[in-house]
C-alpha cells in the first residue's frame, strides 16, 4: 500500500479536464435537493471524472469506530446496495481506514503491487477490484468520513495525481455536507424540544395531518396517546426546576423506548409535563398496551417514583380531523387522571348528541334566568320525550349536553359508583365549544378507570345525600381533591350533583371558566334534572 503525498493540495493544480470535472460537481452538489441526492451526485460526477468503475461515500462512527456506508455507485460487487442501510466497515480490519479516519491521511492501494499488503490485494481481488483509493472528507475541522474509488481489472489504476482530485472533490463534498448539516440543525431547533430531544408539538401537527391523509385512504386506524406526568408541580416544588427536568428527560426516554421498534411509531413533547405518542395502524386496545408499555418503563427506570396519566384515541365515526383526536385523547387523558396516578383510558365516539337546540349563552341575557329556564325545558323534553325509556346514563348525557349550552360550560363528566362499592368510575365525559361552534362532544370510556370517592369529601356528600355542591379553584377552603383536577383542567369551577337507583349512584360535574355562567346559581336547576334523568330511568324499567 502506498501512502499518497500529504502535500497533495499544495502540489500543482488539476489539470484542466479536472477543473471541468470539478465545476460539473459543483453544479451537481448545488443542484441536488436533499443529503441521499447530494452524496449520489457527487459520487456519481467523481465517478466519471476518474473513469473509475465504483465510488462510495462513507460515514465514520468514532464511538463504535466503524465506517458505514451511505451510498455506491458504478459497478457493484456482491452484496453492496446502492443505498446500503447495514453495510459497516470495522476501523481495524482496514489499517488504512483508520490512519485516514483517526489522522486524516488518505490511502492508495493496487492488487497487483508487490509491496501491497496481501490481505488488501486479496480484499480487491474478491471484491473485482484491481485498486482503490480513500480519501477524508473534513467538516468543521474535523473527519467525518471517507470518499472512495476504486478501478476494476484491466483498467489503469489509480494513481496519486488523482488522489489530488478525489480530494479536491472531497472538498466540495463537504461543503455540501456542512451547509446541509446547518440545515439539519435549524430543523431540530424547529421541530425539535431542545431539553429532551423529542420531536415538538410542530413536529407532531405536521405528521399527524399527513397520518390521517394517508388514514383517509388507507382506512387504518391512527392513534392518540397523551401523557401527563403525576404530580409535577409537586416535584418542581419540592426539589427544584433541575429535578423537574430531569423527570421531563426520563419521561421521554421511556416514551422513546417504548416505540423504538414500532414501525412509524414516533414519540413528542408537547409542552410543560405533556408528551405524546402517535401510532399509524394500530386500534385502540393496541395503543393502549403500548402506552402500559410507556408507564411500566417509566416506573421502572425511576425506581417506581415517577408516573404519568395517559390517554387513548383512536380515529373513528366523529373523530378523522387533529383537533378531534386532540379532544378525544384529552377527555381520556382526564378520565385517567381523575381515577389515581399511573393510569391508561381509552376512549372512543359516543352517540350523536342528544340536544339540538339552539344555544342560549348566559350572557346574552340581562337577567340569566331565562337561560335556566330554557336549560329546564330543553332537557325535559328530552327526559320526557325521546329519552323516556333510556337509561341513566343516557338521560344524564342530554341534561350535561343541554346546560354545557346554556352555561356555556368548558366540559363535564359522569360516573357512576356500583351498589355497595366505595370507588367511582367516570363513564361519560364531554368537551364543550367544540370548534368554538355551538356543538358538544362526548366520549365513553372501554377501561373506565376508577377513583375512591371517600378521597373526594364533596363528591361523597352529594353521592350520599343526593345533593349537589359548587367548587371553585381559588377557594382556600374547597376539598383539594376537586381543586387540584380543577387546575389541572384550567377550569375556574366545578358543579356537581348527585343521584341513585338500584343501579348504583351517578354523578354529574360541570367544569366552568371565566366564560361560564356563574354555576353556583344552576345548582338547584342541576340537582333537580340529575334527580330526574336518574329517578326516571328507573321508574320506567
Amino acid at each position: 500500500m502506498k501512502r499518497a503525498p500529504a502535500n497533495a493540495l499544495d502540489s500543482a493544480g488539476p489539470p484542466v479536464r479536472g477543473l471541468a470535472a470539478l465545476a460539473s460537481l459543483a453544479r451537481a452538489v448545488a443542484a441536488a435537493d436533499d443529503l441521499t441526492h447530494t452524496l449520489e451526485m457527487a459520487a456519481e460526477e467523481a465517478r466519471a471524472a476518474l473513469g473509475a468503475s465504483a465510488v462510495s461515500i462513507a460515514r465514520a462512527d468514532m464511538e463504535r469506530q466503524t465506517l458505514r456506508v451511505l451510498v455506491n455507485v458504478g459497478v457493484l460487487a456482491e452484496g453492496e446496495v446502492r443505498f446500503p442501510t447495514h453495510e459497516e466497515y470495522p476501523f481495524h480490519a482496514f489499517p488504512a481506514v483508520e490512519t485516514l479516519l483517526l489522522k486524516g491521511e488518505p490511502y492508495l492501494s493496487c492488487a497487483d503491487d508487490p509491496n501491497e499488503d496481501p490481505t488488501i490485494a486479496e480484499w480487491l481481488r474478491r471484491t473485482g477490484r484491481n485498486s482503490e483509493l480513500g480519501v477524508p472528507i473534513v467538516v468543521d475541522g474535523e473527519v467525518w468520513g471517507e470518499l472512495w474509488a476504486a478501478t476494476a481489472p484491466g483498467d489503469a489504476p489509480l494513481s496519486a495525481d488523482d488522489t489530488e482530485f478525489l480530494q479536491a472533490a472531497a472538498l466540495y463534498v463537504a461543503a455540501a455536507l456542512g451547509h446541509a448539516e446547518h440545515l439539519a440543525r435549524l430543523e431540530r431547533l424547529a421541530f425539535e424540544d431542545s431539553l429532551t430531544g423529542l420531536a415538538n408539538r410542530r413536529a407532531l401537527d405536521e405528521r399527524l395531518e399527513a397520518a390521517l391523509e394517508r388514514a383517509g385512504i388507507t382506512g387504518r386506524p391512527v392513534s392518540l396517546l397523551v401523557f401527563d406526568i403525576d404530580g409535577m408541580k409537586e416535584v418542581n416544588d419540592r426539589f427544584g426546576h433541575d429535578t423537574g427536568d430531569d423527570a421531563l428527560v426520563a419521561v421521554a426516554g421511556s416514551l422513546r423506548h417504548a416505540v423504538a421498534e414500532i414501525e412509524g411509531a414516533a414519540a413528542f413533547r408537547l409542552g410543560g409535563d405533556e408528551f405524546c405518542i402517535l401510532l399509524e395502524g394500530h386500534d385502540g386496545a393496541s395503543a393502549a398496551h403500548v402506552a402500559q408499555e410507556a408507564l411500566t418503563l417509566l416506573q421502572a427506570s425511576s425506581g417506581r417514583r415517577l408516573t404519568a396519566s395517559c390517554g387513548v384515541a383512536t380515529t373513528g365515526r366523529g373523530v378523522s380531523r387533529p383537533k378531534e383526536l386532540f379532544r378525544s385523547a384529552d377527555a381520556a387523558q382526564y378520565a385517567a387522571k381523575r381515577g389515581g396516578r399511573g393510569r391508561v383510558s381509552v376512549a372512543r365516539p359516543a352517540s350523536d348528541g342528544l340536544v339540538e337546540g339552539v344555544r342560549a349563552p348566559w350572557r346574552l341575557f340581562r337577567d340569566r334566568s331565562p337561560a335556566l329556564q330554557g336549560l329546564l325545558e330543553t332537557a325535559l323534553e328530552l327526559l320526557d320525550g325521546p329519552l323516556v325509556a333510556a337509561d341513566a346514563t343516557e338521560r344524564l348525557e342530554a341534561v350535561a349536553a343541554a346546560a354545557a349550552r346554556s352555561l356555556d360550560v368548558v366540559s363535564w363528566t359522569i360516573s357512576l359508583a356500583e351498589p355497595g362499592g366505595g370507588a367511582v368510575r367516570a363513564v361519560l365525559v364531554g368537551m364543550a365549544r367544540a370548534d368554538g361552534g355551538s356543538g358538544t362532544e362526548s366520549f365513553v370510556f372501554d377501561d373506565a378507570t376508577s377513583y375512591v370517592v371517600a378521597d373526594y369529601p364533596e363528591t361523597e356528600w352529594a353521592l350520599r345525600e343526593e345533593s349537589a355542591f359548587v367548587v371553585a379553584a381559588d377557594d382556600l377552603t374547597a376539598d383539594p381533591g376537586e381543586v387540584a383536577i380543577l387546575r389541572k383542567l384550567r377550569a375556574s369551577h366545578v358543579l356537581g350533583a348527585g343521584a341513585r337507583n338500584e343501579s348504583g349512584r351517578y354523578l354529574l360535574e360541570l367544569y366552568g371558566d371565566a366564560l361560564t355562567a356563574p354555576l353556583e346559581q344552576a345548582r338547584s336547576e342541576i340537582r333537580l334534572l340529575v334527580l330526574e334523568a336518574v329517578h326516571g330511568a328507573a321508574r320506567r324499567r
